[in-house]
């Protein structure tokens, strides 16, 4: 416990069920070792390469004792800044509620070459709905196009010219 309570100021992150712990400073060895359970855990969670400090704990089960290692303390955790990815979602426009940008599926360009099929190359990719084909030509319209706010209707009225 004292060895726990002495380290417990560097502490950013702990997940008992998943065997976690992160904390301020971690090797980049221990942290490319269980990327994978990282990744899992990173929607809609803290991404684990931000730091947030723990600054203050609130004790949740008290005693009648002077021991305090009787009581259990639990670190509350508060943002002092947005993390990158906030600022991102912000910038686009994108909700908060989930992350849609995730440093774990990232794409490396080569500036000598185009883009073909990027979705192959990203980490974690998890292919989501039908991929379909049109053959012959087609007029494409888009969302919001001359003023009109016709969501939903615009793939159907593309395909149909």
């Amino acid at each position: 416990m004292e060895k726990y309570a002495a380290k417990l100021d560097q502490l950013s992150f702990a997940n008992i069920e998943k065997g976690i712990l992160l904390r301020k400073d971690m090797n980049k060895e221990a942290t490319e070792k269980n990327r994978h359970i990282f990744d899992e855990l990173s929607r809609g969670a803290l991404q684990y390469k931000d730091y947030v400090e723990l600054s203050t704990y609130r004790c949740l089960a008290f005693t009648n004792k002077d021991d305090s290692e009787d009581q259990k303390m639990v670190p509350i955790v508060r943002i002092t800044r947005d993390s990158f990815r906030v600022k991102l979602h912000k910038l686009f426009n994108l909700p908060l509620v989930i992350p849609c940008l995730r440093s774990a599926q990232a794409v490396t360009f080569a500036p000598s070459k185009l883009l073909r099929s990027p979705h192959i190359h990203i980490s974690n990719y998890k292919p989501r709905g039908v991929v379909s084909v049109v053959k012959g030509d087609y007029r494409y319209h888009h969302y919001m196009q001359d003023g009109m706010d016709d969501a939903g209707l615009f793939v159907v009225v593309s395909f149909s010219h």
